[in-house]
């Protein structure tokens, strides 16, 4: 039996868990790309894309999700390194919320900016 085997399961569930939100972000970042190239393939000018009349380009909001789940890939594989290195360690170490704290409120300002820009605001 693996020593400390619900921990490390636990960390491997969070990582998983932080994957599919990474590859989430990248696919709805992808949708959005691919509405700019929809709306240049009908021949929509993105001059004439606002909110006003229905329509708003999505190029920008698009790249900056799909970096966004690209970094989530990176920043939840280095946590998960980090977290089995502490579990294995016999050394205790107190709980940190900093890189949560930090996480969370760069996903609400990407969720923020893409909501505003959506709103042409």
């Amino acid at each position: 039996m693996i020593e400390r085997y619900s921990d490390h399961a636990a960390n491997e569930r969070t990582f998983l868990a932080w994957i599919r939100t990474g590859i989430a972000f990248v696919a709805f970042g992808f949708v959005l790309e691919k509405f700019h190239l929809l709306l240049l393939r009908f021949d929509i000018p993105t001059s004439l894309a606002d909110p006003k009349n229905g329509i708003h380009d999505t190029q920008n909001e698009g790249l900056i999700l799909v970096g966004f789940g690209l970094l989530t890939l990176v920043l939840s594989l280095i946590r998960f390194i980090h977290t089995n290195q502490k579990i294995r360690s016999t050394i205790q170490a107190p709980y940190s919320l900093k890189m949560p704290f930090i996480i969370g409120v760069i996903f609400l300002l990407m969720a923020s900016f893409v909501f505003f820009s959506m709103l042409g605001l």
